[in-house]
């Protein structure tokens, strides 16, 4: 076969590698909008309700700020709480589940996360934990 004869399958080889590139694109773009619709709509209220107290501006256990996208971002005194994309990676998942009697969070049983709740959070944190203004 000579070159010229293989020219149309290399070109659609080329054009289906664009295609994919571009949906891939589309697809992460599409994940971190849908991050942002469920940062707003679910994670926030949570930290607001449930976080912030002990983790914000007037208090900060463990070194632990939850009040903003970059000390959410920073973590606190035992190092980052999330790796993006990586919910079973992120500390902060582990400890609103609250395997662990010392990281349980909320600390109170009374005032622990709904299982949807916690399922948010993972969605939040594979679609890598995007914040919305």
């Amino acid at each position: 076969m000579s070159s010229l004869s293989k020219l149309p399958h290399l070109l659609s080889l080329a054009a289906a590698t664009l295609l994919v590139g571009a949906l891939g694109a589309t697809t992460a773009a599409t994940a971190a909008e849908d991050g942002k619709e469920l940062f707003k709509a679910k994670i926030w209220p949570v930290l607001e309700s449930s976080c912030i107290g002990c983790h914000g501006d007037k208090k900060q256990k463990g070194k632990l700020r939850l009040d903003s996208e970059e000390a959410f971002k920073k973590g606190g005194k035992e190092g980052v709480i999330f790796v993006a994309g990586k919910p079973a990676d992120s500390k902060i998942i582990a400890a609103i589940k609250r395997g662990d009697d010392d990281t349980k969070m909320p600390p109170k049983d009374e005032k622990k996360l709904s299982p949807e709740q916690v399922a948010d959070f993972e969605k939040w944190i594979a679609a890598g934990a995007p914040w919305a203004k």
